[in-house]
């Protein structure tokens, strides 16, 4: 992998993991009682729209690997925000439970 890749690579991980962390504390604001329901209610939703989304200018068969790589990355980021939350429930827990 070249410098630039990795740079390029890098910097997409960190738009990423920037974009999880807001979605985590939107998730836990908007939704204190369930912030894992909302999440998982939100995965089923942009899963179902991945799955549906036609990709103009592709043909079939890019199309159809485009929708299996939109539902992928979905799937994982979305994976990474129920990661947050749930390190955010822990330590809301541990620190309960210490005062």
């Amino acid at each position: 992998m070249s410098p630039d890749e990795i740079n390029n690579w890098m910097r997409i991980y960190a738009v990423e993991i920037l974009a999880v962390n807001q979605f985590a504390a939107s998730c836990l604001t908007n939704a204190p009682a369930d912030p894992l329901g909302l999440v998982e209610r939100l995965r089923q939703q942009m899963i179902e729209g991945a799955r549906t989304h036609g990709f103009p200018g592709l043909d079939a068969a890019s199309s159809d690997l485009a929708s299996a790589e939109l539902e992928d990355a979905m799937n994982r980021l979305m994976e990474m925000v129920s990661a947050q939350i749930t390190v955010v429930l822990e330590a809301r827990k541990t620190k309960s439970r210490d005062s």
